[in-house]
Parts: structure tokens; sequence; C-alpha cells
């Protein structure tokens, strides 16, 4: 499967309603500095939610990159449809892999984060 053909898809991850990784930095910069009025434990809440979507974001892109190296077979040929299935799988393997593993990346992210919560 040519995984890099995600690439110029026509819907594409982020269409789809996935996170967008700069869009995920913004939401962790604003649970950060956060004048809202909500507790710290609530706010620690939403930053551990956070770095554990940027952290299944990373596993993502590192799934679609090994993916990507992987010579296409024609066992399966479903096109555009088979790409977006896959991105798919992918991305809920992703979920899944950083609920069950500890790759490290959520939990620094969730220490330095939460250094600035107040």
């Amino acid at each position: 499967m040519a995984i890099s053909s995600l690439n110029n898809a026509n819907t594409s991850a982020a269409e789809r309603g996935s996170a967008d990784p700069s869009a995920l930095a913004r939401k962790l910069e604003s649970i950060a500095g956060s004048g809202k009025k909500i507790s710290r434990d609530e706010k620690l809440k939403q930053l551990k939610e956070a770095a554990e979507e940027f952290e299944s974001i990373f596993v993502h892109n590192l799934l679609k990159s090994m993916r990507s190296t992987i010579q296409k077979t024609n066992i399966i040929s479903g096109g555009n449809a088979e790409n977006i299935y896959q991105d798919m799988l992918d991305e809920n393997y992703s979920k899944i892999a950083v609920k069950r593993s500890d790759f490290g990346i959520a939990r620094k992210v969730y220490e330095q984060f939460s250094k600035a919560i107040k």
C-alpha cells in the first residue's frame, strides 16, 4: 500500500477530525497559562488528555512512516478508499498503543507543562 499517497488524498486526517499537531500545541499552551476559573486538578486532567493525544499523533506518524517502507502488495487494490481506511486504522492503533504502553512522551510533556499550571 502506498502510504505516501495519503499526503495527496482528498480526505486527509485533519479533514476527518483528527487532531492537528499545531492545534494540540496551542491547546497545551492554553491549558498551562489559562486564565479561566477552573481548578488546578481540572487543568492537570486536561493537560494529561492533551499530552496523551500528542503522543498518539506522534505514534501515528511513526506508524505511517514505517508503513511507507513496506512494499505494496496487490492482494487488495482499494485505491483511495484503502488508503483512507489504512490511515484510520493506524490512527486507532496509535491510540491503543499509547493507552497500553508507556512511550514516555506524554509523561514528559505532562511533567514539563504541569510546572506552569497554577
